[in-house]
């Protein structure tokens, strides 16, 4: 089982308002996606939390966003939840946050070798 780190503070911090409020969504809604995205990047990003050349569609299916993919990522990018480095994308501080879990399941992989 895989865990993913939560702040109490998300619920107040400007990047979740901005994000919400450029989808026109609610708070507790926007962390709902978030916490989907983050969950689905548990086992498909890279260590340093890049998403490859996945395109917006799988990220907003991945959040289980319901409207328009490019606007849904377009929104993460905007308000910094993503960064967008030439053709991909970034969770931003992914390796801040994941990398206890990604350390732990290095070691797994190494013992189990």
């Amino acid at each position: 089982m895989a865990y993913i780190e939560s702040h109490q503070s998300l619920a107040r911090h400007r990047k979740l308002i901005h994000a919400a409020s450029l989808l026109g969504i609610g708070r507790p809604v926007m962390i709902g996606h978030l916490h989907l995205l983050w969950w689905w990047a548990v086992d498909n990003a890279d260590r340093q939390g890049c998403l490859g050349n996945a395109p917006a569609t799988t990220i907003a299916l991945a959040a289980e966003w319901d409207g328009d993919a490019e606007t849904f990522t377009n929104s993460l990018v905007t308000s910094g939840f993503l960064d967008k480095r030439q053709r991909q994308l970034i969770l931003h501080d992914w390796p801040d946050y994941n990398g206890k879990l990604m350390d732990v399941r290095e070691t797994r992989r190494k013992q189990n070798r």
